[in-house]
């Protein structure tokens, strides 16, 4: 699969995954707060392969011998955002 192909798909997907939770619960059809969360347990597998697609484009255009280090940057700076965001 192309990886162009690959990215918006999932972009696509996450996308709809995401309308029907957040539209339930923004305009109070559902007031469970479990409901809500249970978005997250279904796109975390279409999220991550976003990711893996992404981060492998941006590593092959890194320069030669620097893939590691441009890899474990994006890495770090993304699984950082997430607590910071909560916190």
């Amino acid at each position: 699969v192309n990886w162009r192909l690959m990215l918006a798909l999932t972009t696509v997907v996450l996308n709809f995954l995401d309308f029907p939770f957040a539209s339930l619960t923004i305009f109070g059809v559902v007031r469970n707060q479990y409901f809500y969360l249970g978005e997250t347990v279904l796109s975390e597998l279409p999220e991550a392969a976003n990711f893996v697609v992404a981060t492998f484009v941006i590593v092959e255009m890194a320069d030669d011998g620097n893939e590691g280090v441009v890899y474990g940057l994006l890495t770090t700076a993304y699984n950082l955002g997430s607590p910071f965001a909560r916190a």
